[in-house]
Parts: C-alpha cells; structure tokens; sequence
C-alpha cells in the first residue's frame, strides 16, 4: 500500500533452518566479534532492545494526553518488555486504554531526538542516504489498523510523510515485517530529521474505543556509517531456556538493566587485543574502530578534562547525544551506559547510571594501556602511543596515595561527577584538581590491577624510551610480589586479592585482604602471563587447581570458577586464562582438556560466542555498590548486592577462549609458549609520589 508517495509494504516472514557449514571454534569466535562490533554499521535504529546505545530516537513525544493534567495517562510503554521479542532480549510494548484524550479517541508516539518529554532536543540526524525504514510489528488484536509515518511533530521539524495517509492493517498475532519506501522522498527533506518515526491509532481503526497492545521491535533506516567509531556491547545473547545451561531468570532480571548495554573498558580492550592477535587487515579495521572509539571517549568527557575513561561507556557510537549541555562546541560526547528505570523519580520514570559505570577502575585502564600500545605497534600511529601515554599520567595523577611511600597503585576514582554542578566547565579547577573535588579516591589496592599495571608500565617504557615509567612498573611488581601469601587454609601459598584500610585502625597502615571466599583466581592466573614462570607463580596455578577448580559443574562443565567462594559453576574467563597459563608451563594435557571445555560451552552458547558463567548467578565472594546517584553510598551484603556472572554472552569470555585457541599471551601480543620478557626489577625502583596535590 502506499502512503502518498512513501510505501509501506507489510508481509510475514517464516524461517526456515538452513544447514551451516561447520566452522572452527576461533573462526566462531570472530564471526561473533564482527557481528556485534558492525551492529549498527548499516544502520540507524530506532529501536533495538531496551536502552540500546544504538538508538538515535526515543519514543519522548506522546501524542494525545488526557483532558486535565492531573488525570491518569490513557497509554503506557515499556521499552524493555519481554514477551516473545523478535529479536534480542526485548521489544517494545504500547498499550491504549481505549479512553480519550485531549483531541478525542485516539492516540500515538512519535520517536525523537530527546530521551524524555522536557529533556533537551539532540542535534537532527541526516538519513539523506536511506531509502527505506524497516521494523517488526505484532498486536494481541488482529485486525486493527495502524498509522506509520517518518517524520512529523510540531514546527520547525522537517516533515517527511504528508498530510493525509493510509492506515497499515494488522492481520496477525504473530510478527510482521513493515518496510517504508524513502527512496522517492527528495533527500533536502530526510537531511536534519528530529523525528525518527510516528505511531497512530484511533478507535475507528481499533474496534472501537477498547484496550489496544502494539509490540515493535527492531525499527532502522538503511544509512551505511561503516567508519563510525563504536563499542559493542559486552553482554549479548542468553542461551535457550532448555539448553545447557542452568537459567534463574528472576535473579537474572533483577540486575538486568544494569549492564544491559554496557562497552566495559576492560572487555573493549580485550576485543582489540583479540583482533591483533590475528592480525588480518579487516581485524586491525575493527580493532581501530573500537580504539578511536576510546580515545574519543577520553577526549570528550562530558564533565571531566584529564585523559580519564570510565568503567562502562555504552555500546553503540562513541560519539552520542548525552542530553548534557554541548561542551566546547560539541553536541556529542562520549555517553555512559545506562537504564531507563520507569518505577525512578517517584514512579515518573528515569535514566539511571551505576555506580560503578561512572567510575574508573585503574585496571581497565592498563589494559586500555595494553592494547594502545599493541596497536601502535601494529600501525605505527602515534595517536595510540600519545594516548597510551595520557592514560598513564592518569594513573600517576589519580593513584597514589599523598605522603605514603607504599609501592603500587590504588584503585582509580569512583563516584557520580555531576552533583550541584550546572557548567562542569566554570568549577574554577585545574583538570587534576577537578576529579579530587568531583569524585573521591578508590581506597584499596588490588594485585590483579597491580600485575596489569605492571605491564602496562613496562609498554610505556618500551615505546616511548621515558625511564621514568620504569619505576612505575617496578612498584606495581613490588606490591604483587608483596601479596604472596603464606600458607593458609588451602595450604598451598597463592596471591591475595590486594589490601585497604584497616577498619580496626582508621588512618593506619592498610592492611591485606584474607577473606577465604575473597581470593580470587584471576591474581594467579595472570601472575603467570604477567611475570613468566617463577615459584611463585607456579605455586599460585597450583593453588588454582587446588581451589577453584570445577568438575562437572553446572551444564556438566568443568573449568575454573572466579573464587573459592561458589565452585558450581565454570567462569569461562578465568578458564580461558588457565589454558593459556597452561600453554606458557608447558602442561599441554592440561591445556588441551580445558580448550575442550571452552568449546563445548561456545558450542553450547548462542551464534558463536561464550556465556561468562555456565549457571546464573556465579558468586564471585565479593560486592558491589549497585546504588544509583539518588541513593545513598556504602557496604552492601545482601543479595543483590552480590557481584554475580551470568549464562549470558560476553566479551571477555570469548576473548580469552580466543586467546586459548590462538595460544596467544595478550599481555605480550605474544605466542604464549613465549617467556615474557622481565619486567623491571625491584632493586632498582624508586617508589615516586607521583600525585599532583
């Protein structure tokens, strides 16, 4: 049917099994990397599952309101409904009571530029280049009529569908491909488009003035931007309710929205690590997408001026709309991942950050470290070594204690920027100065951040030729060396997690951490690909073994797990870095019967990639802060304040099945039979205070 001179054509779609080539775990693994790195290279969404770093719309304008301000609303949406999405974890819910509004018996959406009604207009988008919109639709009511239309609103937007239109008819319950031919429409009108998409239905086109549910899902214009620097997100598709994987979808949902569409730091640089570790051309073009990305990111903080990355920026573009002011000439910044939380400010709905997204974590930014200065290597483009070398005065500018000589580094800045400040560019600070006032100070070292550090100071010293980076890698040394445990329950010596205050003695010595449940694998497992083989290290694998191994867990898997804590199921991170720890001792049996392991659970995982654990709800043995910026900060132990893994896809777990595969050390970019080279020694470090008061 055709809607003045848009057309919209409407048909169902059956999908039939095709059969697949068989294809090698790695080849998976990277067909998995490409898919979720190019999602959104082809196009611009409307809607792509809930809160979706992707989308350049939001469904923000609601056409027809009730009569009186004060009476209840006679529609509602859900942007992260559940039931049966077409694809992805969600759809889009609208449901109409049938009541009138403002202007009679009918209502609508329009898709805009703003996240909320009274929130700030992003800058218009050019869709000149598309020729069509495409989406699912289904409704509980077949036989109603819809109005669907690009473009529209109030003046001055630019309008693309006119005046009267046709009405789409619905004749299933089931989903419903629609597509809207643009491919006439003058390329002046789809230049600075504000609205991504209007939804009209009326009770003549309903039956009657009675309840009406639409679902949507997957809405998008054809508009090619295969050079857009961008993240993917870290978190991707869960298995099948009666797959191999034991599935507690009520714990799973309660956390849910939290990394739903997070691009971690450290995931983001294990990705590009990944794809130097092959090396093909179209990997170096993937892994420089995702580093300009960064550096991006870094740039265009929306309130801070110091080279810092936060933890969890979202997937997506890195450059997006942030709803904040523009910053020096910039509409777009780089964005923090986030969720809209409808139950938020008094049930009026709200956009949610976590605390730990808007942090900095030192560790992630060694790794970011890490792979800048591996892609320098590989490119030869100093803005990777430049921005190598930023991140590193970060460290020095942000993780030291003032007045205490202890080697290593502290853990980063955590906290919410923006409380009481209306121009985060009039604070009257220097960049450093600005971060101590507007965040506070992680107050705990941790070993396994410490041994990234290590790295990436050795890396710093290695490609710019500046000594002084070498005391800074010494020092992490020092404090990771230092945290070799004695004996204890497990009788075996293994590393601890690191050290924080002593809560006995306030303003004292910092103390280790010995908490049984809280020793985690990753601080021996990495000892090994970090410093090479010493006793040390060797012991700390075989403490791995002794504590954290699992034998037919969860799914029948075995593997590792992230701590003593909860051995019931794999953490396939931490396994993957026991087989690659295990291809540089030279335990090749060992080696071979945990890369097994991993491809059983890649073939057991959705379209090629590797759940984080092989149950919901793995129990690391530590917390985390979960509050958002209205709540009140502090130490947590209840239930959901535990830090979990679930049956989910994730990056980092497929990275290191990468890395398994490829027998490949990523803190070297080297074949992990390699010894490491040493690291700078001790006796010649001269622990610095290298903060900036």
């Amino acid at each position: 049917m055709t809607i003045g001179r848009i057309a919209v054509t409407l048909w169902s779609i059956s999908v039939l099994a095709l059969p697949a080539f068989a294809q090698a775990p790695v080849e998976k693994a990277f067909a998995y990397l490409d898919a979720a790195v190019d999602r959104g290279a082809e196009r611009i969404f409307v809607y792509d599952d809930a809160d979706s770093g992707l989308h350049h719309f939001y469904p923000s304008d609601w056409l027809n309101a009730p009569w009186h301000a004060g009476d209840p609303m006679n529609i509602t949406v859900d942007t992260a409904c559940h039931q049966t999405p077409h694809s992805g974890s969600t759809c889009m819910h609208i449901h109409w009571n049938g009541k009138p509004g403002h202007w009679g018996p009918w209502n609508g959406i329009i898709f805009t530029t703003r996240a909320t009604w009274f929130g700030n207009f992003g800058p218009p988008l050019d869709l000149s280049s598309a020729s069509r919109l495409t989406g699912w639709v289904r409704t509980d009511t077949p036989g109603i009529s819809v109005k669907l239309f690009v473009g529209g609103g109030r003046n001055p937007f630019k309008q693309v569908y006119p005046r009267q239109g046709e009405w789409t008819r619905l004749n299933t319950t089931e989903w419903t491909r629609f597509e809207m031919d643009l491919s006439h429409v003058p390329k002046s009108r789809l230049a600075a488009v504000r609205d991504g998409l209007g939804i009209v239905f009326d009770a003549a086109h309903a039956g009657g003035e009675k309840p009406l549910d639409l679902y949507f899902d997957e809405i998008s214009y054809d508009v090619a931007r295969p050079d857009i620097p961008r993240f993917p997100a870290s978190y991707g598709a869960r298995p099948s309710a009666n797959g191999a994987f034991p599935l507690g979808e009520k714990l799973f949902r309660e956390g849910e929205g939290v990394s739903r569409n997070v691009a971690y730091q450290y995931d983001m640089a294990l990705v590009v690590l990944s794809y130097l570790a092959r090396g093909a051309q179209e990997d170096i073009r993937h892994a420089r997408l995702i580093a300009d990305g960064l550096l991006y990111c870094s740039e265009n903080d929306r309130f801070f001026d110091d080279g810092g990355l936060y933890n969890g920026m979202m997937a997506g573009d890195a450059r997006q709309w942030t709803g904040f002011p523009a910053r020096r000439g910039k509409d777009l910044s780089g964005r923090v991942a986030g969720w809209w939380d409808p139950n938020a400010n008094q049930c009026k709905g709200g956009w949610l950050e976590d605390y730990r997204h808007v942090s900095t974590s030192v560790g992630d930014t060694a790794w970011t470290i890490i792979a800048l200065a591996a892609l320098f290597d590989k490119t030869g483009d100093d803005r990777y070594r430049k921005a190598a070398v930023r991140f590193g005065q970060w460290v020095r500018d942000f993780c030291r204690r003032p007045g205490d000589a202890s080697p290593g580094f502290t853990g980063g800045t955590e906290g919410w920027p923006r409380k009481d400040v209306k121009d985060p560019d009039k604070t009257g600070l220097d960049p450093v100065k600005k971060r101590m006032k507007f965040q506070t100070a992680a107050e705990y070292r941790s070993t396994e951040m410490n041994l990234d550090l290590a790295v990436a100071m050795y890396h710093l010293a290695r490609i710019t030729g500046d000594k002084s980076w070498e005391a800074d890698c010494a020092s992490a040394r020092q404090f990771v060396l230092g945290k070799f445990s004695q004996a204890g329950q497990s009788r075996i010596r293994h590393f601890l997690a690191g050290e924080a205050p002593d809560p006995k003695n306030p303003g004292g010595k910092w103390v280790a951490n010995e908490n049984p449940d809280q020793l985690p694998l990753d601080t021996n497992s990495w000892s090994v690909l970090a410093l090479g083989r010493t006793p040390e290290t060797e012991e700390g694998i075989r403490w791995a073994e002794d504590q954290c191994r699992v034998d037919k867990g969860a799914g029948g898997f075995s593997g590792f797990s992230f701590s003593p804590a909860d051995t019931t199921g794999v953490w396939t991170e931490g396994t993957g870095q026991m087989t690659v720890a295990y291809w540089l001792l030279g335990a090749q049996d060992k080696a071979e019967q945990y890369l097994k392991e991993l491809e059983r659970i890649q073939a057991a995982s959705p379209d090629g990639g590797a759940v984080a654990a092989t149950r919901d709800g793995l129990f690391t043995g530590f917390y985390v802060h979960i509050a958002s910026e209205d709540q009140s900060k502090g130490e947590d132990k209840s239930e959901s304040a535990k830090w979990r893994y679930f049956s989910q896809n994730h990056l980092a777990a497929l990275a290191w099945l990468i890395f398994a595969e490829l027998k490949w050390n990523p803190y070297y970019q080297i074949p992990a039979a390699t010894p490491p080279p040493p690291l700078y020694g001790m006796e010649s470090a001269k622990v610095k205070d290298n903060h900036q008061p």
